[in-house]
């Protein structure tokens, strides 16, 4: 009569399963439930790629580090899946989060899982949607990713708006916002938005009527005359121009319109 001897399964063995079984659990969960659940996912499985926000603060990661080390973490980050094997998942929202994780020492972070968006212009779209509705973008970082995506997208401020549930009148705030210049935005990088809008105030009084008849300061479809401005002729050729012509043109008009309407108030 033989006898069969069952070698026990070495420990490697078990550990390499389990660790299976741990990767398993968690890809068959993300393909039946998408991102509708929070699954753990290891920091070092994630790539970082560009983000809408372009300058990241120290002390709020630290803030925010010692926030998730006595309260937790409340909200997941949000990852993209790839076909990379060895960094399967794409970070779309929550960078200071995996920041702060990583200053944590933590191996796995909360997520939820979406398939991969393949436009640049998309992601950013969803990027700056959950950091403007948890208030956590600058309004430079804002202003200037509003403007990318318009452009990139080809959307109206109607549909931008629609989109991104900014109303059109902060849309055009936010596109002030993105027309000052390099310096200027440098320095205003930390300012909060109604600060950068005290500033654009002070600006334009400084700039009109006054200051834009000056020959340094004069748009190019204005033309200074004796007694006032005069707005050239403008042609628009809707076929030929494009957005940001036409958006330049607006913006005369509109600055034409408001000396106008200055001058009004002050013969009342």
């Amino acid at each position: 009569m033989a006898f069969k001897i069952k070698k026990p399964k070495s420990e490697l063995f078990r550990m390499t399963n389990a660790i299976r079984s741990a990767d398993d659990e968690t890809s068959i969960n993300i393909n039946r439930h998408g991102d509708e659940i929070i699954v753990h996912i290891e920091l070092n499985k994630i790539k970082v790629e560009d983000q809408v926000r372009t300058s990241f603060n120290d002390e709020a990661i630290n803030d925010l580090a010692s926030s998730i080390q006595s309260e937790g973490l409340l909200y997941p980050i949000i990852v993209m899946k790839n076909e990379d094997l060895d960094t399967p998942f794409t970070l779309l929202v929550g960078e200071n989060r995996y920041r702060a994780f990583q200053q944590l020492g933590k191996e796995t972070i909360p997520a939820r899982v979406k398939p991969m968006i393949k436009s640049h212009s998309e992601r950013s779209l969803i990027q700056l949607t959950e950091n403007i509705q948890r208030n956590k973008l600058s309004a430079i970082d804002t202003a200037n990713s509003l403007k990318t995506i318009k452009k990139e997208l080809k959307l109206t401020h109607e549909k931008l708006s629609e989109r991104i549930g900014l109303s059109p009148d902060q849309l055009k705030k936010y596109s002030r916002i993105s027309s000052l210049t390099k310096k200027e935005q440098e320095s205003l990088k930390y300012a909060s938005f109604k600060e950068i809008m005290n500033f654009l105030t002070i600006k334009n009084k400084k700039s009109a009527p006054g200051a834009l008849l000056s020959k340094n300061n004069q748009l190019s479809l204005f033309k200074e005359t004796k007694n006032g401005v005069e707005l050239k002729s403008i042609k628009l050729n809707f076929n030929k121009v494009t957005l940001e012509e036409l958006e330049s043109k607006v913006e005369a008009c509109e600055t034409f319109l408001k000396v106008a309407r200055n001058r009004i108030d002050s013969l009342r």
